[in-house]
């Protein structure tokens, strides 16, 4: 039987232990959030003092606890953010992919950096960047924001394998989720219920068009294909397409999927890129054939718009207002693409310096809207813009960086 001044030896030892353990993860905790800060600023952002009202529930950020907000460098020394310049570089790093997260004026943009998977929110109207997220994910090559904040990545792990990851970030910063299938090869997502629509390949190697939840869940085939070549597209609307992948001088094809029939849209349009509207028949489309780009409108009719671009660099507006216009934001090369631009774009091997337009489908009238300064070339790819039409945030295809652009120009 123990003594009475052992176990008060003991229980002081415990105490001890309990005490420098406690000290030790202090001290652990301390240096992450150190290296943290250091990381964030080697990204371009500089710690401000947090202004984030964790009671406003109003914001998508406001349930996630013990985050930092920052803002881009050149910002050092203020007190508080402001209103960044009309053009605003948001990363200094690459991103996967970006969306942004609810449906007022008020919108943040969610991106993913490309090199860690850590998660970010970009706030257009202050200029500041908010970290949602810590857990290193390498390896992304494509991430999908729906506007509730879900959240899919598709990565390479370490044997080659493509996987897909469906998650949501929880009040304690965390990314839970949860692997879907793998080898899903391309994919699209519902921004407004966060369905996807993704292509993948059965045992006899035909492509598949699968719809399903964001967590994989309640999986149905709606589209069978000898070919690979599909780009899948799902709207808000729950409509659902496929498109050939462009290439010059090829005649391309766009069809909707209803009732599991294909219903052509497009047939035979060479270097055929495609970008339906949501609640509307309209569409923009381009055609790159015999060394020449061309942009198209259908809306009530097809038309030729005076623009020489590809429908991948546009993205409809959503019309808050209601207007009976049917418009469209589009980057446009600032001089002549080269013969076979698809090819050689998509390769890596050219890029554009692009201007911004503002194209009225309904009667194919453009108008100028926004050139970077001079020096600064930017090649718009994957534009999104958000529930108001108040800002465009694009990566540029260079350096795979995020930028934002305010439409009105009172910005900055």
């Amino acid at each position: 039987m123990p003594s009475k001044s052992f176990l008060q030896y003991l229980f002081i030892a415990v105490i001890a232990l309990i005490f420098f353990g406690l000290i030790g993860f202090y001290l652990i905790i301390n240096k992450q959030k150190a290296t943290i800060e250091k990381s964030d600023i080697a990204r371009g952002y500089q710690t401000l003092p947090t202004s984030l009202d964790k009671n406003d529930t109003s914001s998508p950020t406001a349930e996630v606890s013990n985050i930092k907000e920052t803002a881009i460098t050149d910002r050092t020394g203020e007190n508080s953010p402001k209103t960044p310049q009309r053009l605003w570089q948001v990363t200094r790093t690459p991103v996967a992919g970006m969306g942004f997260v609810g449906k007022t004026a008020s919108s943040t943009l969610y991106f993913a950096e490309r090199s860690s998977g850590y998660i970010f929110a970009a706030t257009p109207k202050t200029g500041t960047v908010t970290r949602l997220s810590n857990r290193l994910f390498p390896k992304i090559y494509d991430a999908y924001f729906d506007e509730t904040g879900g959240i899919i990545f598709l990565s390479i792990n370490e044997d080659g394998v493509v996987t897909t990851f469906s998650g949501t970030i929880s009040a304690s910063s965390t990314l839970l989720g949860k692997f879907l299938q793998n080898e899903i090869r391309a994919l699209s997502i519902n921004r407004k219920t966060g369905e996807l629509f993704y292509l993948r390949n059965n045992s006899s190697g035909d492509t598949l068009g699968v719809i399903s939840a964001r967590d994989g869940s309640r999986e149905r085939t709606i589209f069978s294909s000898p070919l690979s070549n599909w780009r899948p597209i799902i709207l808000s609307d729950g409509r659902t397409f496929v498109a050939q992948n462009a290439s010059d001088n090829v005649p391309g094809y766009a069809y909707e999927i209803k009732g599991g029939a294909l219903t052509p849209v497009l047939r035979g349009i060479p270097g055929l890129t495609f970008l339906p509207r949501k609640q509307s028949d309209a569409v923009l489309f381009s055609t790159s054939g015999n060394g020449a780009l061309q942009l198209y409108a259908i809306a009530n009719g097809s038309r030729r718009v005076p623009l020489k671009t590809i429908a991948e660099k546009c993205v409809w507006s959503s019309n808050p207002e209601g207007s009976r216009d049917l418009i469209a934001y589009c980057a446009v090369p600032q001089t002549a693409p080269a013969q076979n631009f698809l090819e050689a774009w998509y390769h890596g091997k050219i890029y554009t310096s692009d201007d911004w337009w503002r194209v009225n489908a309904t009667d194919g009238t453009v108008d100028f809207l926004y050139s970077p300064e001079a020096g600064l070339s930017i090649d718009v790819e994957n534009p999104t813009i958000d529930g108001d039409d108040e800002t465009i945030a694009f990566i540029n295809r260079k350096d795979q960086t995020l930028w934002i652009l305010h439409i009105n120009e009172k910005a900055g």
